[in-house]
């Protein structure tokens, strides 16, 4: 989500003349990229533009490819775009809308278990995503090498991930979001929190 996080990363992309930054966070559970847009210079997609272009790759590869099954399924949060679920319905494939925490994601996954039900992807806005029943939280190994190999895709198709998702965009419609972060630091600011809090619970 701090985007000067991956400044050191994006000078050696241009210097190395790279298409793809890759960067987790330090315990490995959100990834964060960076892609040459038309003009190739390097921009930041956000968690809901990665999250919206490996669910369009993964469900049209697998439909592609004959493996979607009808009772795969898919999962984001409230706060995650809805280009998800357009995606999705395209594909013909289930859609949970939970609430915020990959907590939550994760019970759907057990719960649709016992039925037979199998997870394709999911994710959350704040660059949180997984793919697969492996691993029952959000997950940047998988996530970069899920990037990695819908990158490649589509380079054989003379494509960046830019151009993938203006392809998605002209497809589904465009999405466009924001994150407001407000910070309250200090002894003022612990003191504020907490007055916000007693107010919420009155």
């Amino acid at each position: 989500e701090n985007g000067e996080a991956l400044t050191m990363a994006i000078a050696l992309a241009d210097k190395e003349n790279a298409d793809l930054v890759l960067a987790t966070d330090p315990d490995a559970d959100r990834v964060g990229i960076a892609v040459r847009d038309n003009e190739g210079k390097m921009v930041l997609l956000n968690g809901n533009q990665t999250g919206s272009i490996l669910t369009y790759y993964i469900l049209r590869r697998r439909t592609e490819l004959g493996t979607l099954g009808p009772k795969n399924f898919c999962v984001k949060t409230i706060v995650t775009t809805e280009l998800i679920r357009a995606i999705c319905e395209k594909y013909g494939v289930k859609i949970y809308n939970v609430l915020t925490g990959f907590k939550f994601i994760a019970d759907v996954v057990r719960r649709n278990e016992a039925d037979g039900g199998e997870f394709v992807c999911g994710g959350e806005e704040s660059y949180g995503f997984n793919v697969g029943q492996f691993v029952r939280d959000k997950d940047a190994p998988i996530s970069c090498a899920m990037v990695a190999e819908c990158a490649a895709w589509a380079a054989d198709q003379g494509k960046t991930l830019y151009q993938l998702l203006q392809d998605i965009y002209a497809e589904f419609g465009y999405y466009k979001e924001g994150l407001v972060s407000l910070v309250r630091e200090g002894k003022a600011g612990a003191e504020e929190i907490a007055a916000i809090m007693v107010d919420m619970r009155n």
